[in-house]
Order: C-alpha cells, then structure tokens, then sequence
C-alpha cells in the first residue's frame, strides 16, 4: 500500500506531541485533512492524533471535522464500555473459579495520556484449555455470540461492537515464535485477585515484541504497536531486568526486530524524525494488523528464503490458496473438528464449489500471485 511521506510526518507529529504533552505545529497546506484522517484511521490513532489536533486549537476540513469527532467519540464510548465489559468478565470468572489473565492491549492502555486514547478492536483473556468450556458458558450468557474457534483462540461478539478472544495460547501453534511461548502460563504470576494472573514487566514486554513481530512478518503491522513499544518502554524500561530480558530474547531474528522496533520508536516519538528505511516504509505503508498484500508478499519471501526461485516460490504461495491448511478449513467444513482425515474430500468439495459457482477466481488469484511483488523481480 502506498503512503504519502508528508501525510506520514505529520500523523507522527501528531501523535508524538500527544504522547509528549506539547503542541504540533499547524498543518502545512500541501496536506490533506482528508488523506490525513484516512491514515490515522488505518493505523487506529485516530483518537490520539485527534486528541493533538483539539489541543492545538486547528480548524479542520468541516466534512473531516465531522468523521473525526465521530470517530473520536466512538472511541471513548467504546473504551468505556470495554473497560466494563472486562472488568465484569474477570470478576465472574474469578468467583466462578476460572483462572484468567487479560492480554494485549487492555493492559497498557492506561500509559496512554488517556485510557480511550489507545484503540482496540477486542478484549484478549488467556484461560487454561481445560477451563475453555466454563468460560465460554459464563460469556455466552452475558449477551455474546460464540464465533470461530481456530484452535488456540475462540472468537465472541455482542453487538455493537464488544468482540472477545479467549486465547488457549498466547501465539498459534502454526506462527512465528511459538517455540518461546509454548507453556503460556509459565508467564502468569498471581495477582491479589484469586484467580487472575498477570505477566511480570520483562515477560509483558517480551510478549509484546514478540506479538507485534509475528504480525509485522506475516501481514505487517501498524503505528500503533511502535506507539505501544515507546510508552512501554518509557514507563517500565528502566525497571526491567535487562539481564532476564537479553535471556528472553534468545531467536536472533526476534532479537533483531527489537533492536530495530525500539530505535524506531525513539525515532519517531522522542527525537520526532521520519525517514526512509525499510522498517518504518513497511509500517506506514501497513495498517494496525497489516495487509493483505503484506501477508502475500511475507509468505512468497519465505518461500524465496527456503531456496525457491522467484517464480516458484509465487506458484507455491498460489497453491496454499488452493489447499487451504485445516485451521482455515474449519470455518467452511466443521465437520473438520472431529474428523481432520476428511481433509482431502473437502478441499475437493471447495473446488468443486469455486469451478461451479465463480471460476474466474481460480484465474484471478493465479494473476495476483504472479504479481506480488516482494523483491524487485529483476532482482536476486
């Protein structure tokens, strides 16, 4: 996805003076409002750049003043009503026995300048497997609709917009980085509270590197998670101990992504420079939770990393589409769950279904693989 460096400089301005409490220069006239709320709103700070925006005293583009303060409310509307939500959630498991612990974003947002200034799209709880069964009786019956259980987390919405994940694992079994993260309660300290856990401040932050590398190397990831890195970083780093921290960080490309993420950072939110490497380009040109294109394109470089030609590696990538791997089977064919030997016959009866009902798919997705582009095509 392209992205205007303009448009780019000035959201993180924005951003960075309201994580720092000062005051952002007036709008250069070569920017749009428009382009402006439209990447603050793909990035998911459209509270917090608006936030900046009212403390400076701008007039806005009245059609763009309108979307923004929407979005603004909304925001705090919704992070009021999360709040409620788990606060009510967490003390019902606890009286009903269920060990918990909430994950993510629910658990930094107050090193925002405010709690609703930091966005989400849903509540993440860790609850043990054996326990699954109990907590999900315990949300259906506050107003939530079960959705897709993929195997290490299971979906739950209630209109009109609460969405919880009630994680079995703290990563996929089938992502980056699972190996580190394998026994997640291994993470859990207990807290005052019976049965609610937390994460120590070296093990949060540890998972919160390694979440946001998992999105940034499958589909990319957004603004917001460096914004997550630099408060954190800020209200913890001088507490952690770095010592148990470097031992965390034992997968050399784990390492490095945080070296890379915490100077991009301090780049963008304490010294307030943008400038055009590869990492920053990659996530301004993402989105909170990355990109298809950026999916497609990290998939064909690992490909091209286990030894595939450019060519080849773009054919294998068209034939996963094909032979979707069970987990993304089981939202069409249930009957996946209790019996996985029926694999084969489905792939066979999604064929069947795509050649009948919409053919020009099978041509479509060969055409778009072919044109991912992950690596100048004239390049090794």
């Amino acid at each position: 996805m392209a992205f205007d460096l303009e448009t780019s400089k000035y959201l993180l301005e924005l951003i960075r003076c309201a994580l720092n409490d000062t005051l952002p220069q007036e709008k250069p006239d070569d920017i749009s409002w428009h382009e402006l709320y439209t990447m603050a709103k793909r990035h998911s700070v459209t509270a917090l750049a608006y936030y900046s925006l009212k403390r400076s005293g701008q007039s806005l583009d009245p059609a763009v003043q309108v979307q923004w303060q929407e979005s603004y409310n909304k925001a705090l509307v919704k992070s009021g009503n999360q709040e409620y939500e788990l606060a009510t959630l967490c003390d019902t498991f606890s009286e009903a026995g269920i060990s918990h612990m909430p994950l993510k974003g629910s658990c930094i947002r107050d090193l925002f300048p405010m709690p609703y200034l930091r966005e989400m799209s849903d509540l993440d709880i860790l609850v043990p497997p054996e326990q699954i069964d109990a907590a999900t009786e315990i949300i259906l019956n506050h107003g939530y609709i079960k959705g897709i259980d993929n195997g290490a987390h299971v979906d739950f919405k209630k209109l009109p917009y609460m969405c919880i994940e009630l994680h079995k694992e703290l990563v996929s079994p089938t992502r980056d980085f699972y190996y580190l993260v394998k026994e997640p309660w291994s993470f859990a300290k207990k807290t005052d509270t019976p049965h609610r856990f937390e994460m120590s401040a070296e093990d949060f932050y540890f998972y919160l590197i390694l979440h946001t590398a998992k999105h940034y190397y499958e589909c990319g990831t957004g603004i917001r998670s460096v914004i997550d890195v630099y408060l954190y970083l800020r209200s913890y780093g001088k507490c952690l101990n770095q010592e148990y921290v470097e031992k965390k960080f034992e997968d050399p490309k784990l390492q490095t992504f945080r070296k890379e993420i915490e100077a991009l950072a301090d780049q963008w939110f304490l010294d307030g420079n943008i400038g055009k490497g590869e990492v920053e380009s990659y996530i301004l040109r993402s989105a909170t939770y990355g990109t298809a294109d950026g999916r497609a394109a990290n998939l064909v470089r690992k490909k091209m990393e286990e030894g595939k030609n450019l060519r080849c590696a773009k054919l294998s990538y068209y034939f996963s589409m094909v032979f979707l791997p069970l987990r993304e089977m089981y939202v069409a064919y249930p009957v996946l769950k209790k019996a996985p030997i029926l694999l084969p016959f489905c792939w066979v009866a999604r064929w069947l279904k795509i050649l009948f009902t919409k053919p020009q798919n099978i041509f479509k997705r060969y055409r778009e693989s072919m044109q991912i582009q992950v690596y100048d095509d004239n390049q090794k």
